[in-house]
């Protein structure tokens, strides 16, 4: 067969999608005339179609070469690229997708997409200044292209460029846009804390869109992303008046009114969506179940766990005609932990509740025999294998497995991941990123056969609650990510921290208490940011500064009169706290902290100061330029108190009765600091003051920390009895 009747045939197999076949008569070309222009286009051209861009790009440059600059050439290469860098891009491999981005703009500077790529490439990498040169070339391209502007408006606002980032918001603002558009620019008025004109701008949207519905959904999710819940609400209230509500949209009205800190509003919803869909699964969740994220008072407090335990009676005795799917069950516990409380009656029922019923889902995988023998392959399943707290506590347990002979399995759930994710899955035997149904997760995990398998955390994401709730392997452990018993009978083992226990605590746990030495994990030492003064980060001078830098949902209301004695015996002293995840609960938690301070004879106006969300390192910054941080009791910094002491920052705790209140003890333990951990509530504030206000002593306990620090980081013997522990199952 000659080459010309090779070549055509070829293409007559790609033109069938026949892309293997085609590939191997290009090839054999290519094996007698290496340089043969038409097969090398041949094959770009198939691993084009066939979505395989690498392979597109080794064939189209090696053309290149061969034929030289043809203009058609250039815009196929320069697309190719630009596709390899997109799906880069999508797994977090930044620099890679910045040289694919960069060499597409050598082939065609007219590349639109990959302007706009590179430019948000930049943005992730922190190279605001390059990423504005790269979004102003993709808008001077087209400059009715309402996208590229948006993208130059968040370069420029990256940029610190705030005159004419928000000039250009505000023309984006004004111009007719579809709802995806929109959305974007109501996101950057939001992250410029400028709420007004991105509701302003969503209201008028609501008139204009062509998908009304859909656009409530994108904006349910936005107020999600940037503590807008309540505001959300409101918008959607007044849609619902003119619109006829579906069930989920009636959810998705009661999920923003809990968000907001309104749990009475949304159980009033709940329960009018249960009276017109009376098997609905996550109705009758909502009705019984949602709690407030903060607490008038202690009185508050009592009445919802009063509440809350009676609901679940009746939630137990519920008979639904028909059996749930996966998905109909997603619904967390998550906020009943900070009530400071023995949640273990109260979970362990949930737990029966929820395994009972994921077991005879419709969609629910079969279940695997429980059983112990010696594990060879042990899993780890979560959604925070990733740059979160979580991410940091347990992100070397699989490579230290891994390292002691077992082979390692990590499931991370979508959609997040990022630098740190491929860190973790490169530690592993094997990696999968699970972004489907919960039935489809559970199967597929449940057909790799696993030995054992560990949940790093269950509370915080429903989803990784749920399918905890099965027997997916014949062993099943949890850890403290979020430090609570799971209450759940699919679960074998806690894995917690020997020196965070107190004495009793295996009677707080459903499952056997596996204690590990230190703080059970190999923490990685925090990257200390460059120092700042505190004029720099706009903190007052001459001043005590205290920090409280917890979630509002962790600041128990036994925390208030605390820290207000603290303020009013020490009138120079400021109460720094940063915004949460929600802005009406963060009002919710000042009002009530403003109340005890006046109460207690300071000024809340002079003594309280709340910072908002900022990057890590800013973070940093802030706890080394105060004096000391005051630890909420009944829920102690874990992270917090980490990052607090990789910079010397002093804290002050009072270890409650349970694990969860009890982290930052333990951690000063570890640096032979009893002075920093009270016996009492006089103690905290009489220490507090000593520690605070005293200089001196403040910068002897500093030169302590620092000192000692190494105690706490990249710790190799929780590693190893973890390892052991393993081993050592029969």
């Amino acid at each position: 067969m000659g080459i010309e009747e090779r070549l055509a045939r070829a293409r007559r197999l790609q033109a069938r999608n026949r892309f293997h076949e085609s590939a191997q008569l290009y090839t054999q070309i290519l094996a007698k005339h290496p340089n043969h222009p038409d097969a090398l286009l041949g094959l770009g051209n198939a691993a084009l179609q066939n979505r395989d861009f690498n392979g597109a790009v080794q064939w189209l440059e090696r053309l290149l070469k061969v034929v030289g600059p043809k203009k058609q050439l250039l815009t196929t290469l320069s697309t190719a690229h630009s596709n390899c860098g997109s799906r880069l891009f999508e797994t977090a491999a930044l620099p890679s997708a910045l040289t694919h981005f960069q060499r597409a703009l050598e082939l065609n500077s007219h590349n639109t997409l990959a302007w706009r790529n590179l430019a948000l490439t930049q943005l992730q990498l922190g190279e605001s200044q390059a990423a504005v040169v790269s979004a102003r070339q993709a808008a001077l391209l087209d400059l009715r292209d309402h996208e590229a502007h948006l993208l130059l408006a968040r370069a420029l606002l990256a940029n610190h460029q705030y005159p004419a980032g928000l000039g250009l918001l505000r023309i984006l603002s004004n111009l007719p846009l579809p709802d995806e558009l929109a959305i974007g620019v109501a996101e950057q008025w939001l992250l410029c804390h400028q709420p007004d004109p991105a509701w302003a701008l969503l209201e008028r949207q609501r008139s204009r869109s062509m998908d009304p519905s859909a656009l409530a959904s994108r904006i349910m999710s936005l107020a999600r992303r940037h503590g807008e819940n309540w505001q959300a609400a409101q918008w959607l209230r007044r849609w619902l008046k003119q619109n006829r509500a579906n069930e989920k949209q009636s959810l998705d009205f009661a999920r923003t009114l809990a968000r907001a800190g309104e749990a009475h509003k949304a159980v009033i919803v709940y329960q009018k969506v249960l009276a017109t869909h009376p098997n609905s699964w996550p109705a009758k969740l909502g009705a019984t179940l949602t709690l407030p994220v903060v607490y008038e008072d202690a009185r508050h407090l009592a009445r919802v766990r009063d509440r809350f335990a009676k609901s679940l009676e009746t939630l137990k005795n519920w008979q639904p005609t028909t059996p749930p799917l996966l998905e109909d069950l997603l619904w967390s516990n998550f906020l009943l932990a900070y009530q400071g409380l023995d949640d273990l009656s109260l979970q362990r029922d949930y737990g029966d509740w929820l395994h009972h019923w994921a077991s005879r889902a419709q969609d629910s995988p079969p279940q695997i025999e429980p059983g112990r023998l010696r594990p060879r392959r042990i899993g780890f399943v979560s959604s925070s294998f990733r740059n979160c707290t979580v991410g940091h506590y347990f992100g070397r347990w699989p490579g230290a497995l891994r390292q002691g002979g077992f082979e390692v399995r990590v499931y991370q759930l979508g959609p997040h991941r990022d630098h740190h994710t491929q860190t973790i899955a490169n530690s592993a035997s094997k990696f999968c990123y699970l972004n489907r149904d919960l039935a489809s997760c559970a199967t597929q995990i449940a057909e790799d056969q696993l030995d054992a398998l560990i949940y790093p955390e269950l509370g915080m994401d429903a989803r990784v609650l749920v399918l905890a709730a099965l027997r997916l392997a014949p062993f099943q452990g949890c850890a403290w990510g979020h430090p609570i018993t799971s209450g759940l009978p699919t679960m074998d083992v806690y894995f917690s921290c020997a020196p965070m226990e107190p004495p009793e605590g295996r009677n707080h746990y459903r499952e056997r208490l596996a204690l590990l030495p230190g703080l059970g994990t190999s923490y990685p030492a925090p990257p200390q940011p460059p120092a700042a003064s505190r004029g720099e980060l706009g903190l007052p001078e001459n001043r005590t500064l205290y920090l409280l830098p917890q979630s509002p949902f962790k600041i128990h209301p036994d925390t208030d009169a605390l820290v207000a004695r603290v303020l009013a015996e020490d009138t120079q002293g400021v109460l720094i706290l940063f915004a949460g995840q929600d802005r009406r609960v963060t009002d919710k938690l000042l009002s009530r902290l403003r109340a005890a301070l006046a109460q207690a004879g300071a000024d809340p106006k002079r003594q309280l100061l709340l910072l908002p969300v900022m990057t890590r390192s800013r973070y940093l910054q802030i706890n080394r330029c105060c004096d000391l941080m005051l630890d909420p009791p009944h829920w102690s910094g874990g992270n917090t108190a980490l990052d607090a002491l990789s910079t010397g920052l002093p804290i002050m705790t009072l270890p409650s009765a349970y694990m969860r209140g009890r982290q930052s003890a333990a951690m000063l333990t570890l640096l032979e600091l009893p002075e920093l951990i009270a016996l009492d509530r006089e103690g905290y504030v009489t220490q507090a003051l000593q520690y605070g206000r005293n200089k001196a002593a403040n910068e002897t306990l500093r030169g302590q920390i620092l000192t000692r620090q190494k105690r706490l980081f990249e710790q190799k013997e929780p590693m190893k009895a973890l390892t052991s522990f393993f081993h050592g199952l029969k």
